[in-house]
């Protein structure tokens, strides 16, 4: 493989991610916020094609929540009632882009049972859902500091071109673009941290 090749299937692999995380509503199998308070630190589900009995499963299924209450809600459970995934579900309802509303998710299983691709937290809240939409604030925080980098960079630029000459503007835009990348990042952390800590 060329290193074009490599730089190609590169961009390419961060153009699938960032698409991910832009349509996080529509990946992601909860809500952010939504919470499953029975079901607390619990691991990430397994998927099975193979159910009890041996016979094999084209689609993927996982298996419902235990029947006693006694039992402990971060283990996995031991019913024998199977739910199959289902593909483009409607449930929760959510805007793409934070423009169009929307109630599809790519997947989903019924109630009672629960898919956790990476786990629970401590309110029993799908930490792959929490971190689809937390890859958003970090992308809204990146975008908004390129806009204002090269927003402010080149009207300094164009300012020092007309009164110091070329050289200088050019040399002065390239600083004064990585001083505004700065400033923007200690304008926007507070509310990257805020963002982050309602998503925590």
């Amino acid at each position: 493989m060329t290193h074009r090749q490599k730089l190609a299937w590169s961009a390419a692999v961060l153009a699938a991610f960032s698409c991910v995380i832009l349509f996080a509503g529509f990946f992601a199998p909860y809500d952010f916020a939504a919470q499953a308070r029975d079901t607390p630190f619990a691991p990430p589900t397994t998927l099975h094609f193979v159910d009890a009995g041996g016979s094999l499963h084209i689609r993927p299924f996982v298996y419902g929540p235990r029947d006693s209450a006694s039992a402990s809600p971060n283990a996995e459970a031991a019913s024998e009632q199977s739910y199959p995934l289902h593909w483009f579900v409607r449930s929760t309802s959510y805007k793409i882009a934070g423009l169009i509303p929307s109630r599809t998710h790519l997947f989903g299983v019924e109630k009672p049972a629960r898919i956790f691709l990476m786990g629970s937290d401590a309110y029993g809240r799908d930490q792959f859902s929490r971190f689809l939409y937390g890859g958003q604030i970090s992308l809204l925080a990146g975008l908004i500091a390129a806009i204002l980098s090269v927003s402010i960079g080149i009207l300094v630029g164009g300012l020092l071109a007309a009164t110091a000459g070329p050289r200088a503007a050019l040399a002065a835009a390239g600083v004064g673009a990585g001083l505004v990348a700065i400033a923007s990042w200690v304008v926007l952390r507070p509310a990257v941290l805020h963002g982050t800590e309602t998503v925590a």
